[in-house]
């Protein structure tokens, strides 16, 4: 009966491990893609307006 019960003990810890183990992992790496994902969005963004911008100053400015 106290094998059993400290098996069980152990069992239920190496899941919580596992589980916060594989969270933080997982955390991170959807992390990483977050930030990668939104420093596309900025990236392009940021092309877009300053191709807005040369265009804007190239035709619109020698009116």
């Amino acid at each position: 009966m106290v094998k059993y019960k400290y098996t069980k003990i152990t069992l239920n810890f190496h899941i919580i491990e596992y589980i916060i183990y594989g969270g933080v992992k997982m955390g991170l790496e959807g992390f990483l893609k977050m930030i990668s994902g939104v420093a596309w969005i900025v990236v392009f963004w940021i092309v877009v307006i300053l191709i807005f911008l040369f265009l804007y100053n190239k035709f619109f400015r020698k009116k």
